[in-house]
């Protein structure tokens, strides 16, 4: 018997009745089909070892299937997600469109970033609902401290150091159970680097470094120190530059990468689409005549 599995952006809705469309398609296609249904809201986007899995909140995994069918996908970066997920493990799935849509939040970057050869932390996506719901099952995989961020959230804000299940619980009450967070292994660091990549090639690196111990944010806005660091070392360089071209901003992006303080192994934390170049600090000659040139070329 195949399995069909049929996914919606969330689990009822408001106009048809998900239940008896799931009946009328068992009855359509017969015996030999088994139909299930799941929510793009509800799903977990998990990444162990650098692996992208994608499970329903039941707990299966959408690789164990035979066929998905994206009946409404107004979600698109889940079901951009979801469809990266299922290309990888060659699971038939329709509409095809549903893949070709860039990566414009954390998930979607995830996604991109995931089953390469770039380190990037473990992290859990899913739902503010399904987090509170299973906060202390997440939590055992993690091992606080984690950071919780909004995947939508830009510039430090929306983040958070969680050191408790408590914690996690009182940060997630000021928001809706529909938003959609990530839960992220904490790389204990003493600062990050941002690198800008314009036209494929990394050309300049920012070091950022923390004022203190108090919060866990490298962003200079938050008031951490940037310091310009050249040349770019080589390992660093050729993570920015593949970073951006997985995610598809090879023309223009701010990848993000933090050195593990124990182990020294730098990991890829996102790729920014829209870095703070042309304005803000510091402003230094390498970094000025790497932003004249990319806007020459365009």
């Amino acid at each position: 018997m195949k399995q069909l599995l049929v996914v919606y952006d969330n689990p009822q809705g408001l106009t048809i009745d998900y239940d008896q469309h799931i009946k009328s398609m068992e009855t359509e296609l017969g015996k030999d089909y088994k139909v299930g249904r799941t929510a793009l809201i509800n799903l977990e986007f998990w990444v162990k070892k650098n692996s992208l899995i994608v499970k329903t909140a039941k707990g299966l995994d959408l690789k164990k299937v035979d066929s998905v069918f994206f009946a409404k996908w107004q979600m698109y970066q889940n079901a951009f997600a979801t469809a990266a997920y299922l290309n990888k493990h060659q699971v038939a799935f329709k509409p095809k469109q549903v893949a070709n849509f860039p990566p414009t939040n954390k998930l979607g970057e995830t996604a991109s970033l995931a089953d390469n050869d770039l380190l990037i932390p473990n992290s859990l996506i899913t739902s503010v609902e399904n987090i509170k719901g299973k906060a202390s099952r997440y939590l055992a995989f993690f091992e606080p401290p984690v950071v919780l961020k909004n995947i939508e959230s830009s510039l430090g804000n929306d983040n958070f150091l969680i050191r408790s299940e408590k914690e996690l619980l009182q940060k997630l009450s000021r928001y809706r159970n529909r938003d959609i967070f990530m839960v992220q292994e904490f790389i204990p660091n003493k600062g990050d680097y941002r690198c800008l990549v314009f036209n494929g090639r990394a050309k300049v690196l920012l070091k950022r470094t923390r004022a203190n111990n108090l919060t866990h944010l490298n962003n200079t806005n938050k008031g951490a120190k940037g310091e310009i660091i050249a040349p770019i070392p080589p390992e660093l360089k050729k993570m920015a530059e593949q970073a951006a071209k997985l995610t598809g901003r090879q023309d223009f992006a701010g990848v993000d990468i933090i050195i593990h303080q124990q182990t020294k192994k730098p990991y890829v934390l996102e790729v920014n689409r829209m870095p703070v170049v042309f304005h803000g600090n510091p402003k230094r000659p390498e970094k000025t005549a790497a932003e004249a040139a990319f806007l020459r070329s365009i």
